[in-house]
């Protein structure tokens, strides 16, 4: 967590980075404080969330073979 709020912070050091990101999540469309909302929500998560998204993202592997198509 730390690390992800660190880059969050680090990479809005000047001005002019912390408009482009307020333009950037404007027009994507997830508004111009999706930032905090994204440290409120990279705050709020324990390692009780971790270790239940790992066991349910992580436990069964699925294979895909790709061949070229004929």
């Amino acid at each position: 967590k730390a690390y992800l709020l660190g880059n969050l912070a680090l990479d809005r050091r000047t001005n002019a980075r912390q408009a482009w990101y307020l333009a950037f999540f404007e027009v994507v469309g997830v508004g111009w404080d999706f930032p905090e909302r994204y440290a409120r929500a990279l705050r709020a998560v324990t390692a009780e969330d971790v270790a239940a998204a790992a066991a349910r993202w992580l436990a069964a592997p699925t294979v895909v073979v790709l061949t070229p198509a004929r």
